[in-house]
């Protein structure tokens, strides 16, 4: 265990981070030593009967196989360790985790005519109302993050075109980074579009709106020029407020609406209904298909399979990736 501990701080881990994989070492040492079973011979079958025995246990690690993971990696730099003084020792956890620990399910979607009536929703034609279908439009009808809504500027909208030119985004900006692609305009939409950018928005840069908002004076940041498309009524760059207040009258209107990504996951489940998956991955912006078929979930009976599947601690080799 001494050259283990050598190796981690050669690689600059923090000392809880190597307690707790010795830990989980001891745990698959104690293993070999109790089925009398050399560590420098153990292999790929070796390996399964150890996950096998901590999934069968009733030890704390047997509740879930994100658990098992992290084990199989201290395990991996536990070779990897031994390899500096045996370098033809074979590391047989190198490339062995288990299958989606944490398989997502997608719920809680809008169908067509529910995203639909949510752009329909506002009556009134006030500036406000306006720019919020705005925004509405570009989240059920492109499906855009609030991340590249907030980097969404004039000059991607190609209205000559009909479509909006969403740029990829990075990690500094978004959680996951998103591909750049250009997605059509719907005919609804632009005619809202237009009236924001030629009465609306140049007001908000002059400052009409800064006392009509709602809002308590003197906060935020006002901007008097800007390319960012959608600003606040204060005339401000920041919209997280703005969306807050945007998903309090849609949640009124209808009680199902929670938040921007659930418009976006419910679209993108849509689109799969009418498009191939390779198509909708290029919609969405999704890096890797994987993300996008994630969504086929929605389909009730999919859903139904899934968790049958995907079922806490169910115990099948095929489970194994290796």
């Amino acid at each position: 265990m001494r050259r283990f501990r050598i190796y981690m701080r050669n690689r600059k881990y923090a000392e809880s981070t190597i307690k707790q994989h010795e830990k989980n070492i001891l745990l698959f040492l104690g293993w070999c030593e109790n089925g009398k079973k050399s560590v420098r011979q153990c292999g790929y079958s070796e390996m399964i009967q150890f996950i096998d025995n901590i999934l069968s246990s009733e030890s704390e690690y047997k509740n879930g196989k994100r658990n098992i993971n992290r084990i199989l990696s201290s395990v991996t730099y536990y070779y990897d360790s031994m390899a500096e003084k045996y370098p033809s020792l074979r590391n047989p956890a190198k490339s062995l985790r288990i299958k989606n620990p944490n398989k997502r399910i997608v719920h809680g979607l809008l169908d067509n005519e529910e995203l639909l009536s949510l752009y329909r929703c506002y009556g009134k034609q006030s500036p406000r109302h306006i720019r919020n279908q705005v925004i509405i439009g570009l989240l059920i009808f492109q499906g855009l993050t609030t991340a590249e809504l907030q980097k969404l500027n004039v000059n991607d909208l190609l209205f000559e075109d009909g479509i909006v030119s969403i740029r990829e985004g990075n990690y500094t900006t978004l959680k996951k980074r998103s591909q750049s692609r250009s997605l059509k305009l719907e005919a609804i939409q632009i005619v809202q579009m237009v009236e924001y950018l030629k009465n609306i928005r140049p007001k908000i840069l002059s400052g009409k709106y800064q006392h009509d908002c709602g809002r308590k004076p003197g906060r935020g940041r006002r901007v008097r020029t800007s390319d960012q498309l959608i600003l606040s009524l204060k005339g401000s760059p920041e919209i997280k407020n703005t969306l807050h207040h945007l998903f309090i009258d849609l949640h009124r209107y209808n009680p199902k609406v929670k938040s921007a990504k659930q418009l976006r996951q419910s679209l993108i489940a849509n689109w799969l209904t009418r498009y191939d998956l390779r198509q909708v991955q290029y919609m969405a912006g999704h890096r890797y298909a994987g993300s996008t078929e994630w969504y086929k979930g929605a389909n009730l009976e999919e859903l139904k399979r899934e968790i049958d599947r995907y079922h806490p601690l169910r115990r099948k080799i095929e489970s194994v990736e290796y």
